[in-house]
């Protein structure tokens, strides 16, 4: 058996090799200094996780990059289907936001319709003043004495005016 002692293999024939696509005489030399390495088994071993990571990547299925033109074909035809659609009309866009704020009017409306029945019901069920007859008199002489007196009112006020 002869080794591949003289000349190592160089990395176009490691990597045919490591794809299965070196044939006859080259491939066994190739494989016999492998083989034969530690060194030269790392560097296959990571040349056929490269080759099989690569062949995953191509199952996968990625969207090519758009041209220029492609792209703008795409915004004209954005553009064309806006321009076709019929604008929303403006009483419907006032109707929602009326509508929107309907259960808030009817509260307010309603605390104001309470507020303004209890008011006129307070009012109706007081009974109506009765014209009061009140007198004003001093009794005494003396400058600054002020009594004033309601009996409606059930009141009695004395004023003293002191300089």
């Amino acid at each position: 058996m002869k080794l591949f002692k003289h000349k190592k293999p160089s990395p176009q024939q490691l990597v045919a090799w490591a794809d299965g696509t070196l044939r006859g005489r080259k491939a066994k030399q190739v494989a016999q200094a492998v083989a034969a390495s530690p060194d030269l088994q790392a560097l296959v071993k990571q040349l056929r996780q490269a080759r099989d990571a690569v062949a995953s990547l191509r199952e996968m299925e990625y969207p090519l990059p758009e041209t220029p033109e492609v792209y703008w074909q795409q915004v004209r035809a954005r553009i064309r289907r806006t321009q076709a659609e019929k604008p929303e009309p403006v009483w419907k866009l006032w109707s929602r936001r009326v509508w929107a704020k309907a259960p808030i009017m009817a509260v307010i409306v309603a605390l104001l319709s309470l507020g303004w029945w209890v008011y006129h019901r307070s009012r109706e069920q007081s009974p109506p003043l009765a014209p009061s007859y009140a007198e004003i008199e001093s009794s005494t002489n003396a400058p600054g004495i002020i009594t004033f007196r309601s009996e409606a009112a059930g009141m009695t006020v004395v004023w003293v005016d002191t300089p």
